[in-house]
């Protein structure tokens, strides 16, 4: 996930209503274009009916998208906190001074990882707990390798070391999936669609006499209420709708230290 792009940055509510705008303007736009055409009694609105099946297609799409990797974010934070606590558990197989070396080093890498989850969208702030996550993990396979030529240790190395590679590779799928978020050109061709569609409904709706500018404010209201729980669905990190949730089970961790 690019951390800096404007998609991140931005609330899903800003976005939402420069949508409203945008399609308000769109309704006005199609009024005042049909009203300088004489009037029709039928009304070819072929193209209206494709338009408006594609915006659905689309927006079903998006959403779906949106919700399997929320539910995706949910479920990585859950194994991860599984892989950290199961890793932490093995340092017990460790003689007392490795044991506390190792409960030391995971508990800094539990809290930067805390600390990444409560940064939200603050993009200095997620940056600096990765830095110092991936310092903790430096330290933890260091410890692990050099015990792994002790041959009094050889069992408990065996048992630390895919743990360890277990827990990194829970954080790398986590941050992969935060990667995986729609793609900002499918968000914006949602957009252009929501914008036609408004446009031609208006277009057609006043040539033919059948205009309704309450149906119109409910469709603008159904399409971008909609689109609005989407975008909060692909950015868990922000909004209403977070992991926050799921994130307790990292912080219950601490009661492993």
């Amino acid at each position: 996930m690019n951390l800096g792009s404007l998609a991140f940055r931005i609330d899903a509510w800003i976005v939402v209503t420069a949508l409203v705008v945008a399609m308000s303007v769109a309704a006005f736009a199609g009024l005042r274009i049909a009203r300088r055409h004489p009037l029709v009694r039928e009304v070819d609105s072929t193209m209206e009916a494709a338009v408006f099946a594609l915006l659905g297609l689309l927006l079903a799409f998006t959403f779906n998208m949106a919700g399997t990797r929320y539910d995706n974010q949910r479920r990585l934070i859950v194994e991860e906190a599984n892989t950290i606590g199961t890793a932490a558990l093995r340092s017990d197989l460790y003689p007392e001074a490795e044991r506390i070396g190792f409960r030391a080093e995971f508990r800094e890498y539990l809290e930067s990882r805390i600390a990444d989850q409560d940064a939200g969208s603050d993009v200095p702030r997620i940056l600096a707990a990765r830095e110092r996550s991936a310092a903790a993990q430096r330290l933890l396979w260091a410890r692990a390798s050099r015990i792994s030529h002790d041959p009094t240790s050889i069992v408990a190395s065996q048992q630390m070391v895919p743990a360890l590679n277990q827990m990194f590779d829970a954080a790398s799928r986590r941050f992969g999936a935060e990667r995986a978020r729609v793609p900002e050109s499918i968000v914006l061709l949602l957009f252009a669609m929501c914008i036609a569609a408004t446009f031609l409904y208006s277009y057609f709706g006043e040539r033919a006499r059948k205009f309704d500018g309450f149906t119109t404010a409910c469709f603008i209201v159904v399409v971008t209420s909609a689109i609005y729980v989407t975008l909060e669905l692909d950015r868990p990190r922000r909004g209403i709708i977070n992991v926050s949730a799921s994130e307790h089970s990292m912080i219950e961790l601490r009661a492993l230290f």
